[in-house]
C-alpha cells in the first residue's frame, strides 16, 4: 500500500508529495459488507487480557511525521492476532522504506497488510468478517470498541474506509490510487503500536499519545522515543538551517550519502543502510540535532557546514585502559543460573522468585501470586510447555533462552568472512541487515557497538562482546511473555537438540521444524514435542502433544494421499513425506539461481512468489526475489541461494497449514 489513506478531516495538505485522496462526506453504513459476508467464519479474535468495562477513548488523526521503519510491538501482535485467528491469506508487512512514495504510516512501523484478496471468497469471507467484527458492535454493543481498545485508527479494504476518529461516518467510499481489493489495510496511533491499549495491557488509555513533533518547517521530526506525548504539536515552526544538499532517507543511494559516511568516519560504499543510519544517529545525539536518522537539512548543516565555516577537529579518543579478564563460567552464566533447580510455584517467595519475573518482565516483587502464576502460565503455553504454573528446570532452561537469546553463542567467534546462524543472530543484536554474511556493513556495527561500549574495537567477537550486545539489544526487564496462541520471543518452536544450534550454511540447507524427530517413531498414545511437530506439520487444528485418534485418523489419511503403507505409525519414510509437505522447498535449498537461470528450480521458485511461471529468471522474477528479502530482512541481492530460498519458503508456505 502506497502514500498516505486519509489527510485529518480539518487539515489542508498542502506538501505536493503527499497524496491527496477523496472520500464521500455522506455517512454510510457501519456495517456495508454484512450481505456479503454472511457465510464468513464466526471465530473472533480474543484479548491478550481481561478487557476492563471502560473502552479506550476515541483518538485523533496522527499523521506519519517522522522516520522509523522498525516495527512497533503493537502491530506484530494485531498482525499475529489476525494471522493465527483467521488462517487466510498471508502478511504484506508492516515497514516501508521512507523514501519510498508519499506520507505513510508504514514508514514508522505503524501499519499492517493483511494480503486477502477480494476476488478470492475464502479470503474475501475472512476479510470481511474480521473489518465487520473491529468496526461494528462490540461485546457491549460500543460501535468500533474493539478497534478503539486495539488502538486502531483507520482501516481499508476493497475500495472502502473507516476511522474510528470519523466513527460517526461509518464506512465510506475510498478512491485512492490503490484500492486495497487485494488486501486489508490498518493504520494504528501511536499507543495502539506500542501495544498500551487495553486489549493488550488491560488498561484503558483516556488521552491520546500524539507522536514526535518535527522541530524544522519541512523536516522529519526525530525517532519516537516511547514517551507520551498528550499535547498537540505546535502549528508554527521555525525554518530549517539552510545547506545545499537535499534530504537523503535511509535505503537511499548516491554520492550524497559518500559523503555524509565519510564525515561520520565509515566506509564510503553510497548506501544509506542501517550501519550508516544508526552511527548517523549517534552522531546527531552527541551534536545537539534532532534524532531523525534521516539526512536532512539540520544534520547536513552541521555536518557539512556551508563554505566558510570550518570543520571542527574530531579529537582523539583516549586508549581505553585494558579490561580484566572475564571469568570462563561468563560464557555460561545468568541471573538465573543460581536458580535453575529450584523448582517455584505460587506461594513460593525469595530472590529465586525475584530473578524469575525480572526475566519475564513482570513487576519483582519475590512474591509468587496470582500475577506472577498468570504470566508463568502464559509464558510456558508460548513455550510449548505444560501449562502448570510450576517452575521446574525445564521452564527455567525456556525462560533463560527467552531472556538471554544470544546465551548460546557467547563462545562463537565471528569476525569477516564469518557465515550462518549465529552471524543472523549478531546482525539482528546489531540491527543490521540480517543476511547471515559477515560483511564490512557488519564489522563496521560492531566495531561502533565495541567503541560505545568501551570494548576494545576489533571487529570480533568474544564473550564479553556478546554479552554486551545481548544487554543492549534485548535488556533484562522487558517483556518475553508472549500474547496468547502466539510463540514465546526468543524461543525455538521446539526444543533444540542436544546439539548445538546450526551455523553454518550446510545445516541451514539441511534443517526444518521436524528434523531432531525424523529418528523417533510415533504412534498413538505418544505425546511430546515430536508430536506437535508432526501436528504442526501436517496442519492439524488442535497442536496439543498428544498423539490421539484424531491424530493417528490424519497420518493414516496422509499416508494413503502419499501412496505409504497405512500403519497410523509415524516411522522415518512418513516422516521424510511430512517434511516435504510442510517444507516443500527444501530439495532445492542448495541451488543458486540468479538472472538469466532457467528450469525447473525456477518454475518451483516463480509458484511460490505468486508470479507468472515461464522457468525463466528474469527481470520480473529477480524483482519479486529481491522483494520477499526485503520482507525477510536479508539482503536484497536478488540471487537465491540457501537463505532465500528459508526466507521465501516461510512466506509462501508458513507452518501450520494444510498442503496435501
Amino acid at each position: 500500500m502506497s502514500g498516505r489513506h486519509r489527510q485529518h478531516p480539518s487539515r489542508v495538505v498542502g506538501a505536493p508529495a503527499r497524496m491527496a485522496l477523496t472520500a464521500t462526506a455522506a455517512a454510510m453504513a457501519v456495517q456495508p459488507l454484512m450481505a456479503q459476508g454472511a457465510a464468513a467464519a464466526t471465530v473472533v479474535p480474543k484479548p491478550a487480557r481481561t478487557l476492563p468495562k471502560a473502552v479506550d477513548v476515541v483518538p485523533t488523526y496522527q499523521d506519519q511525521r517522522s522516520c522509523d521503519p522498525a516495527p512497533k510491538p503493537g502491530v506484530e501482535a494485531y498482525a499475529r492476532m489476525v494471522l493465527t485467528t483467521y488462517r487466510q491469506g498471508r502478511s504484506g508487512g508492516i515497514v516501508r522504506g521512507c523514501g519510498i512514495g508519499a506520507t505513510s504510516e508504514h514508514k514508522e512501523g505503524r501499519a499492517f497488510d493483511w494480503m486477502v484478496s477480494s476476488t478470492k471468497p475464502a479470503e474475501k469471507a475472512a476479510a470481511i468478517a474480521f473489518t465487520q467484527w473491529l468496526t461494528g458492535k462490540d461485546a457491549n454493543g460500543v460501535i468500533g470498541g474493539n478497534a478503539r481498545r486495539l488502538g486502531v485508527m483507520y482501516v481499508i479494504y476493497n475500495r472502502r474506509m473507516w476511522s474510528t476518529y470519523r466513527i460517526g461516518d461509518g464506512w465510506r467510499a475510498y478512491s485512492g490510487p490503490n484500492t486495497h481489493a487485494d488486501h486489508v489495510h490498518t493504520s494504528f496511533t501511536w499507543d495502539g503500536a506500542e501495544g498500551r491499549t487495553s486489549w493488550w495491557d488491560g488498561s484503558s488509555t483516556t488521552n491520546d499519545d500524539r507522536g514526535p513533533c518535527r522541530v524544522y518547517s519541512g523536516q522529519p521530526a526525530p525517532v519516537y522515543t516511547g514517551v507520551r506525548r498528550t499535547t498537540a504539536c505546535p502549528s508554527s515552526l521555525p525554518a530549517a538551517p539552510k545547506s545545499s544538499y537535499g534530504i537523503v532517507w535511509p535505503g537511499q543511494v548516491g554520492s550524497a550519502v559518500k559523503v555524509a559516511q565519510r564525515k561520520l568516519g565509515l566506509n564510503a560504499d553510497g548506501v544509506f543502510g542501517n550501519g550508516t543510519r544508526s552511527t548517523l544517529m549517534g552522531w546527531q545525539r552527541t551534536r545537539k540535532v534532532p534524532v531523525t536518522g534521516v539526512l536532512d537539512k539540520p544534520t547536513w548543516a552541521k555536518l557539512v557546514p556551508a563554505t566558510g565555516t570550518p570543520t571542527p577537529p574530531t579529537p582523539t579518543p583516549p586508549t581505553p585502559a585494558p579490561l580484566p579478564p572475564l571469568p570462563a563460567s561468563a560464557a555460561t552464566t545468568t541471573t538465573l543460573t543460581p536458580y535453575k533447580k529450584v523448582v517455584l510455584r505460587a506461594g513460593s517467595r525469595g530472590a529465586a522468585v525475584t530473578a524469575l519475573q525480572r526475566a519475564l518482565g513482570v513487576t519483582a516483587d519475590g512474591v509468587f501470586g496470582n500475577n506472577t502464576l498468570t504470566w508463568v502460565k502464559r509464558f510456558q503455553t508460548g513455550a510449548r510447555l505444560p501449562a502448570s504454573g510450576v517452575v521446574d528446570a525445564a521452564t527455567w532452561t525456556a525462560v533463560e533462552r527467552a531472556a538471554y537469546p544470544l546465551l548460546g553463542y557467547r563462545k562463537t567467534v565471528l569476525r569477516s568472512g564469518s557465515r550462518g546462524t549465529a552471524v543472523v543472530a549478531l546482525q539482528k543484536a546489531l540491527k543490521v541487515v540480517a543476511d547471515g554474511a559477515f560483511g564490512p556493513k557488519t564489522a563496521a556495527a560492531l566495531r561502533a557497538a565495541q567503541t560505545r561500549a568501551k570494548l576494545p574495537a576489533t571487529g570480533v567477537t568474544d564473550v564479553r562482546t556478546w554479552i554486551t550486545l545481548e544487554q543492549a539489544a534485548y535488556p533484562l526487564g522487558r517483556s518475553i511473555v508472549p500474547a496468547p496462541g502466539t510463540a514465546t520471543p526468543g524461543t525455538p518452536t521446539k526444543p533444540p537438540a542436544p546439539t548445538k544450534p546450526p551455523t553454518s550454511a550446510d545445516a541451514l540447507a539441511t534443517t526444518t521444524s521436524v528434523s531432531a524427530y525424523k529418528k523417533v517413531v510415533l504412534k498413538q498414545g505418544s505425546r511430546g514435542t515430536a508430536v506437535k511437530a508432526l501436528q504442526r506439520a501436517l496442519g492439524l487444528a488442535d497442536v496439543d502433544g498428544a498423539f490421539g485418534p484424531q491424530t493417528a485418523s490424519t497420518v493414516r489419511a496422509f499416508q494413503k494421499v502419499k501412496h505409504l503403507p497405512v500403519t497410523g505409525v509415524v516411522d522415518r519414510r512418513t516422516w521424510d513425506a511430512v517434511e516435504l509437505v510442510a517444507h516443500p522447498l527444501l530439495p532445492y535449498r542448495r541451488t543458486v539461481l540468479r538472472q538469466g537461470s532457467r528450469g525447473t528450480a525456477v518454475k518451483v521458485l516463480q509458484r511460490a512468489l505468486h508470479i507468472t511461471v515461464d522457468g525463466a529468471f528474469g527481470p520480473q522474477t529477480a524483482a519479486a526475489v529481491k522483494a520477499a528479502q526485503r520482507k525477510g530482512s536479508i539482503a536484497a541481492t536478488g540471487t537465491v541461494a540457501t537463505l532465500t530460498w528459508v526466507t521465501v519458503e516461510r512466506q509462501a508456505y508458513p507452518l501450520g497449514r494444510k498442503r496435501w
